[in-house]
């Protein structure tokens, strides 16, 4: 049986798209979940775009490649997003029932 068809790697990295991508879906995974600190992804992500950067610039123009490696990085900047998103708003309804619950003892 043959095994997955590996992508051609960049002088001075191992990384391929197909490994670089993966990552990328798995950090999505992960911070969709809530598993991951979404601070923690974006920093990790920083690492991961200079990585893809120097691909892209060492790479050959490979079409499918940089179309699968944007379409990672837009599906991990989309799931950083909501996932902030919710944070923010979980942080509001935090402060929204601490006040309501401040409020009620106040008027007993």
């Amino acid at each position: 049986m043959a095994g997955p068809i590996k992508t051609r790697m960049h002088p001075g990295s191992r990384s391929t798209a197909d490994g670089l991508a993966a990552l990328l879906y798995h950090l999505v995974h992960a911070t969709s979940q809530g598993q991951l600190d979404p601070a923690f992804a974006r920093l990790l992500g920083r690492h991961i775009r200079g990585e893809i950067e120097a691909y892209k610039a060492a790479s050959p123009q490979r079409g499918i490649e940089r179309d699968m490696l944007d379409e990672a990085v837009s599906r991990f900047d989309h799931t950083l997003v909501q996932s902030q998103s919710h944070q923010l708003l979980d942080a509001v309804r935090r402060i929204g029932s601490g006040e309501s619950a401040t409020a009620s003892r106040g008027t007993s």
